[in-house]
C-alpha cells in the first residue's frame, strides 16, 4: 500500500454507553489509530494527523470498532485526495455535502 496522510476529527459525547465511558471510548479511538499509523501529531484536542499504509478500509473499521456509533461521530479525511468519510451519529449529512460534495457516510 502506498503512504497517504489523513485526518481524522470527532466528537465523543461525554455519557456512558454499551461501549463504555467517555475516556473508555477516547482511550480505545487513540488506540484504534495508534495500531493504524505510521506517525501522527495528535496537539489538537479532537483532530489527529496522520501518515499511514493501511487499507482505508481498515482505518475505518478501526474507527467504528472504538465508538459508540449511536452517539459519537468521525470524520475521515485526506488532504491530498477526495477523502472526506463520516462515521456514526452524523445529523446534516446533505448539509455536509452540500459543501463537500465527495463526503459520504460510511
Amino acid at each position: 500500500m502506498s503512504y497517504v496522510t489523513y485526518w481524522v476529527t470527532f466528537d465523543i459525547k461525554y455519557e456512558t454507553t454499551s461501549k463504555g465511558t467517555y475516556q473508555a471510548r477516547y482511550d480505545a479511538l487513540i488506540a484504534a489509530l495508534g495500531g493504524v499509523n505510521d506517525g501522527w501529531w495528535s496537539q489538537p484536542t479532537s483532530f489527529i494527523l496522520f501518515g499511514s499504509t493501511a487499507p482505508r478500509s481498515e482505518i475505518i473499521r478501526a474507527i467504528k470498532g472504538a465508538l459508540d456509533l449511536s452517539t459519537d461521530i468521525a470524520v475521515l479525511g485526506a488532504p491530498a485526495v477526495q477523502v472526506f468519510e463520516c462515521i456514526g451519529a452524523v445529523a446534516n449529512l446533505d448539509v455536509v455535502q452540500s459543501m463537500v460534495e465527495f463526503a459520504k457516510k460510511v
